[in-house]
């Protein structure tokens, strides 16, 4: 029989004095949640946490879709595509397989203070359509007569179209240019910009017809198709004009004159009419030119003032009619005593040029079977 024990003896050399207990949190804390297979594909994604933390701590998130072999950075309450720098076709390629595990790290720069995680949401959907095509590009203004012309253009629509379950939105345009008539085209350039808009920096004293196409990119990375190629003039050239006023034709002239002509001034007999043509350059709008006698006229384009080139027509009569009134006297000289040129955003440019003499005149009963050019 063993005998009983009653009584603990105290052993001094056992005792442990000074122990106290504190609360210490551990930083970081990294934690992950248990994996979720998904029901359906999806490459949308958005973490949406409950928060409760103290002062100065804070939460970082990442998600991995494939179980676990990689974790991507995200911002909660934001949503991301994944996998990133993917781009998906209509058929539904680079979608993750899951399973989905979500990782929080907690941290706080102190051990009394801590950060809380009391709830998290992971929501999904697929998005594997590509945006509409965008409207025509277009230059404004058209020319621009700056080293920077703004292109826009409507923008595009992201629908939902099956399998897609819903639509992340446009996220970029991207741009791409043509100076062949869209023989050769550029790398598309990315825009960095869901709004439509983009600067086209072109070198000073050049000019040059830019074809352009745009189309949108969403969020998930469809890229949709390409817009109708729109057409923008650029012309940073000043105004000016190339080579010397030129007469094409004369109504009634003196005898023994051929046209066209640049050898100023021509003859004409009152009674006539001397049409003439100059070419601008530097992409102009307008052109006026003030005759010797005060009279002046607004010119007409014999081509498009949409090119860095354009021929202008103009014709000499006095205001109170359409041809030289026989009463002008012999050797009478109209000059052209100024020719503004002018566009858009640039310095008018200005000259000047001898136009005719009138030498002799027709006889006033020749006046009714005359054809007096018609202006439209």
């Amino acid at each position: 029989m063993h005998p009983a024990f009653s009584t603990f003896a105290e052993n001094p050399n056992l005792q442990i004095n000074g122990l106290t207990f504190t609360k210490d949190y551990h930083s970081p804390g990294v934690y992950q949640s248990i994996q979720v297979t998904p029901a359906t594909q999806n490459n949308m994604f958005e973490i949406v946490p409950a928060e409760q933390n103290d002062p100065g701590t804070s939460i970082s998130y990442a998600l991995s879709t494939d179980g676990g072999a990689v974790f991507v950075p995200v911002q909660a309450n934001t949503w991301v595509h994944l996998p990133q720098g993917t781009y998906n076709p209509p058929a539904g390629a680079n979608v993750p397989p899951g399973p989905y595990i979500i990782q929080a790290t907690l941290t706080s720069p102190s051990r009394d203070a801590t950060p809380r995680l009391t709830d998290i949401e992971l929501r999904a959907y697929l998005d594997v359509t590509p945006p509409t095509a965008p409207g025509t590009p277009t230059g404004d203004p058209n020319p621009s007569g700056q080293t920077t012309t703004h292109i826009t253009w409507t923008p595009a629509d992201d629908p939902i179209v099956p399998p897609s379950t819903g639509a992340s939105g446009i996220a970029s345009y991207q741009i791409r240019f043509s100076t062949d008539g869209g023989g050769t085209w550029g790398s598309w350039i990315d825009t960095e910009s869901g709004q439509p808009g983009y600067d086209l920096i072109v070198p000073p004293n050049a000019s040059a017809t830019y074809s352009v196409q745009v189309r949108a990119v969403d969020v998930a990375g469809n890229i949709g198709p390409p817009s109708q190629i729109g057409n923008v003039f650029v012309d940073t050239k000043p105004l000016g004009l190339k080579g010397s006023l030129v007469v094409t034709n004369i109504i009634y002239p003196s005898p023994g004159q051929t046209f066209p002509t640049d050898v100023m001034p021509v003859h004409v007999q009152a009674g006539g009419e001397v049409i003439y043509e100059l070419t601008t350059t530097g992409g102009a709008q307008q052109v006026e030119v003030e005759y010797s006698d005060g009279t002046t006229q607004e010119l007409v384009t014999k081509d498009s003032t949409l090119q860095d080139e354009c021929r202008w027509e103009g014709w000499y009569f006095p205001s109170s009619t359409q041809t030289i009134p026989l009463n002008t006297p012999q050797g009478t000289n109209i000059r052209i005593t100024r020719i503004t040129v002018t566009g858009l955003n640039k310095a008018p440019y200005e000259a000047s040029s001898d136009l005719l003499v009138v030498d002799g005149s027709l006889s006033r009963g020749m006046l009714p079977q005359m054809a007096p050019r018609i202006v439209e």
